[in-house]
């Protein structure tokens, strides 16, 4: 009965895929990532305004800055730092980690597809971000 065996198959592979739409239907939590290759974990420096790599530990939110020593925040490994004299750049960035943005994925919800949203590219549109993904910040633990 070569019929039966292929339909059980089926019914299977569709419980699989109903099962799979069902879990996506749920906002996706947001989670600082670990560097695939290299297992680092990026560093930044507000102080001084520098980044820097150290091993990756997922409970050790600060560092001690090389450069300045003052205190280093964990960032997610999206981050690219602005250049140092871009005081901006970097005014967006500290208010998007005050808020719980260390440049994790965001995502935005159209219909029953979840989509990744891009970072803002101002002070500006980074309030506008803040406000609408309020729900997906993560809670940064004071130094």
């Amino acid at each position: 009965m070569p019929g039966t065996a292929g339909r059980a198959a089926l019914s299977i592979g569709l419980a699989s895929a109903v099962e799979s739409l069902a879990a996506a239907a749920a906002c996706p939590q947001p989670v600082m990532k670990r560097h695939p290759t290299s297992g680092l974990a990026p560093y930044t420096c507000f102080a001084c305004r520098s980044t820097f790599k150290r091993p990756d530990e997922p409970d050790v939110f600060y560092r001690t800055c090389p450069t300045c020593g003052g205190r280093a925040l964990r960032m997610d490994v999206r981050f690219r730092a602005p250049k140092k004299s871009d005081d901006r750049q970097w005014a967006k960035v500290r208010y998007l980690v005050e808020h719980g943005f260390v440049y994790q994925k965001v995502y935005r919800k159209q219909g029953d597809v979840w989509f990744r949203e891009e970072y803002p590219e101002n002070l500006e549109q980074a309030r506008d971000f803040v406000a609408e993904f309020r729900d997906q910040a993560l809670p940064i633990p004071p130094p």
